[in-house]
């Protein structure tokens, strides 16, 4: 929905919410922060995890 229509239909009282619709949106979204955290980590380091040592 166009954002102007949006406001629009809210200020006239016209629009009326969708809790399950909300719901569900709120619930895509964590999943997506969620999923985006464990893929990126905010601290982890790009290292490489082997730490055995190089060379005899």
């Amino acid at each position: 929905m166009d954002a102007a229509v949006l406001k629009e239909k809210i200020e006239k009282g016209e629009y009326s919410i969708d809790p399950k619709a909300v719901a569900d949106a709120m619930l895509r979204r964590l999943r997506l922060v969620a999923q985006n955290e464990c893929s990126y980590p905010a601290n982890g380091s790009s290292a490489s995890p082997n730490t055995t040592p190089v060379g005899p």
